[in-house]
């Protein structure tokens, strides 16, 4: 000890809080044992001002951690997704942090009455809040009788200095009329995110979009929605009026409607982060805008794409941007490839920022290489790309992209769904993203995320051999890709390193016994699996199988696919729960993220 002393004396105070800042709770309780130094470091400001929590720490852990000098000194703290805490418990967390001013509690058991009651109390000057309300029958009754409590009660929330609000709500009746009485006890609130699960065009969603448009000082609106697999999922509405010079209202409720994912803000003047390129064309400025989703009503307007990229001066500020098309290419395009490419390119020089491109619906023809395009662009910054099917013909196109200035760290390549409607021939055709086409991924790689979904030309995953991915989604891919011993012996290399998997098909295995082929995988900590079907005489003995093959996994999801035989495994690894085993989803993002394999590159996305 006195060798560690002597060595911890000698280092400046905020390196001190730094090396302790790397270290787990537990750990820097008993670091706190060397000195009063350490302890006094170890409760400072310096280490203790951003504090995060996570759904693995113990209960006990936590109450002694977050308690007396140490809790005085956070200002922002970090409960989502702790699920293993109770109500009292974090109410009592949060109690005790009398300087808050930021909290995050998200997708916990802290009910909507004890956060109030602390916010009213004790904790008077938090600027953000991150909440949600859940859709539980006695959820919902708790918020019926929260509201006529308030009602009754009068007075304010101690939410009068709050700027920002993310909230998560199942839009019923009694989350509605409750998150309506919050918003009007927030003064100066100036932003909100709100992020509607299970559903779309509620009255909820009104009502934001109408009190924003009111309230002078609220000058931004984030609307996101969880069911977006992907932007093909935005279909236009049979009659659908697009909206030109119409009040500010009716023209988000029109992109709430359509896209189910938009951005507003008033200052520095009023934006949206919907552009519609129909006739008349209409330059729209995109200052104060972080994303963007442009949807062209037919190929030819893209010759105003240019235009937007000369009038508006703000693109290269832009982090994330979605193009897609409501038709296919049209005879123009045919005819005149090279005016077209060279129009795109333009366009796309203008984000010199670029980090998200999402491109899924945005379909090419034979004529027209994306990947040229996206390599002489000049986005350096570029980390994230969605490409549909029609975008991977041949084997040089994912070169050319492991050769483009940007390093990328997430693919997603998306064909067109089987139930969908058909848009591009080229999604469809025998020849487009096949194994062979996918033959150079290794040149990408690492990356920290690839999603492969619906490409049933894929017949074989040998393209993920010495590849190094943390997250992999694959889902719906050629029938022989996930019936072939050498395609999971492909999966089971990239198991070596990869965190989270999902795999997803009608061609899986009944008997799950191909997970065999995935070992060994020490570091695999979150799995999705979804078949047609599991064989009865293993379910009672799926969850010992699968947590003998993964030792380190702790959340597990088994689906099935069969309406006529469901079947539904959740499983979550929690300190505090019996025998260590939470049999309900942990994490409000698994649902979208495994379960869905959403994507949201490109767009305004909810918490992560």
């Amino acid at each position: 000890m006195a060798p560690v002393r002597r060595t911890l004396a000698a280092l400046p105070d905020r390196v001190l809080a730094h090396i302790l800042g790397f270290l787990d709770a537990e750990d820097v309780m008993v670091m706190e044992h060397v000195s009063r130094r350490v302890r006094r470091v170890a409760r400072s400001r310096w280490l203790m001002r951003f504090t995060r929590v996570h759904f693995t720490h113990p209960p006990d852990v936590v109450a002694a951690f977050l308690h007396g000098a140490r809790a005085s000194a956070i200002s922002e703290l970090d409960l989502n997704n702790c699920v293993q805490l109770s109500c009292a418990a974090i109410k009592a967390c949060i109690g005790a942090c009398v300087n808050l001013t930021s909290l995050k509690c998200v997708n916990t058991r802290l009910y909507p009455s004890a956060l109030l009651d602390v916010t009213r109390t004790q904790v008077r000057h938090l600027t953000r809040l991150d909440w949600s309300l859940p859709n539980a029958p006695r959820c919902r009754r708790h918020a019926r009788e929260l509201l006529q409590r308030l009602r009754s009660d009068g007075g304010d929330l101690g939410l009068g200095f709050l700027q920002y609000m993310y909230v998560e709500a199942v839009a019923v009746a009694a989350n509605t009329n409750l998150l309506r009485y919050v918003l009007k006890k927030c003064p100066s609130l100036a932003s909100v995110h709100f992020h509607e699960r299970d559903g779309g065009k509620s009255s909820l969603a009104s009502f934001l979009l109408r009190a924003y448009v009111r309230r002078a000082q609220w000058n931004a609106l984030t609307y996101t929605q969880e069911r977006v697999p992907d932007v093909r999922s935005m279909t236009i509405p049979l009659g659908f009026q697009w909206f030109v010079e119409i009040d500010i209202v009716k023209a988000l409720q029109a992109d709430v409607n359509l896209y189910g994912n938009m951005t507003a803000r008033k200052r520095p003047q009023s934006v949206r982060s919907c552009v519609t390129f129909v006739h008349p064309f209409i330059v729209q400025n995109t200052q104060g805008l972080s994303q963007l989703l442009i949807s062209i009503d037919d190929m030819w307007v893209t010759a105003h794409l240019l235009d937007m990229a000369e009038t508006d001066g703000n693109l290269h500020e832009l982090r994330a941007l979605t193009l897609r098309t409501f038709h296919g290419p049209s005879g123009w395009q045919r005819n005149t490839p090279d005016l077209y490419a060279t129009q795109l390119s333009g366009f796309l020089q203008a984000f010199r920022a670029l980090q998200e491109l999402n491109l899924v619906s945005f379909h090419f023809e034979t004529f027209f290489d994306c990947s040229v395009i996206l390599a002489n662009a000049g986005m350096k910054g570029l980390r994230s790309l969605s490409l549909p099917a029609c975008a991977i013909r041949h084997d040089e196109q994912l070169k050319r992209l492991s050769r483009a200035p940007f390093t990328l760290r997430e693919l997603d390549i998306r064909g067109r769904r089987a139930a969908g409607k058909r848009v591009c021939a080229q999604c469809d055709d025998a020849s487009t993203c096949t194994s062979d086409c996918l033959e150079s991924m290794l040149l990408l790689s690492p990356l920290e995320r690839l999603t492969l979904c619906d490409l049933p030309n894929v017949s074989s995953l040998n393209f993920l051999l010495r590849c190094k991915v943390d997250e992999m989604r694959l889902c719906n891919l050629g029938l022989w890709s996930m019936r072939n011993r050498m395609s999971f012996w492909a999966i089971k290399q990239v198991c070596a390193e990869v965190r989270s998997l999902k795999l997803e098909s009608h061609d899986l295995p009944e008997d799950l016994r191909f997970l065999n082929d995935l070992v060994p995988a020490p570091h695999l900590r979150r799995l999705c699996i979804t078949t047609s079907a599991v064989q009865r005489q293993l379910r009672a003995t799926l969850l010992t199988f699968v947590r003998g093959l993964f030792p380190a996994l702790h959340t597990l999801h088994v689906h099935t696919l069969s309406p006529s035989d469901a079947f539904q495994l959740i499983w979550t690894r929690l300190p505090g729960a019996r025998n260590g085993i939470y049999k309900k989803r942990v994490l409000s993002t698994d649902q979208r993220q495994l379960c869905a394999t959403c994507d949201y590159t490109g767009l305004a996305k909810p918490l992560r």
